[in-house]
């Protein structure tokens, strides 16, 4: 009578454990891509996505995908122990996809930092508005040994907007990285958005 009553409760427990992981897989998932998330981005309302998807979330809209609470690219960080729990959450088959994943926002990653700055380079801008700008280097700074800083100029804007920013800041990016897709760009001093024209 026991040991068919242990055999129950084991056939019981293997039915819930898949149902379980598949539940703990779940959560595992980015909500805009629906794929495993990919270098975390956890946000101040506590809400998860891949790195990439959020950021490419946040710049047509301001608010969390999930709960609409205000957000800028800075409301967001990373979270390696999320990363390593659902890596080690992942069959083999997903791990290889995982990987190939990772690659591409590595590479998405080092195509949006500026290189070999100078005075005059045109470059993308994040205002403090949350929206990308057209902006050129007036003046590079020398830190010493530490990351220059650039005194950078909006296009089409008074000096009283210019910036002074770090050259690894994620607020920079080389030119038309941003600004030449069809996101909410500032015209005549009003914020359009995507589907406006610039006429």
């Amino acid at each position: 009578m026991f040991e068919k009553l242990l055999s129950l409760i084991g056939v019981k427990r293997q039915r819930e454990e898949p149902s379980e992981l598949k539940k703990m897989r779940k959560h595992c998932r980015c909500p805009i891509c629906t794929e495993p998330i990919v270098k975390c981005a956890l946000t101040n309302c506590g809400h998860t996505f891949c790195e990439y998807c959020f950021e490419q979330s946040i710049i047509y809209s301001s608010s969390c995908p999930l709960c609409r609470k205000k957000l800028t690219r800075s409301s967001t960080i990373p979270c390696k122990s999320i990363d390593n729990y659902i890596y080690s959450q992942l069959s083999d088959k997903q791990k290889e996809s995982y990987v190939l994943r990772m690659g591409l926002i590595t590479k998405w990653n080092e195509e949006k930092k500026l290189s070999n700055t100078k005075v005059g380079m045109k470059i993308d801008a994040l205002d403090t508005e949350g929206v990308w700008c057209s902006a050129v280097i007036r003046l590079k700074i020398d830190n010493g040994e530490k990351i220059p800083s650039l005194y950078i100029h909006y296009a089409g804007w008074d000096s009283s907007y210019d910036e002074i920013i770090l050259e690894n800041s994620y607020r920079l990016a080389p030119s038309g990285f941003y600004t030449s897709k069809n996101i909410p760009k500032y015209i005549m001093g009003s914020i359009v958005g995507i589907n406006d024209t610039d006429d």
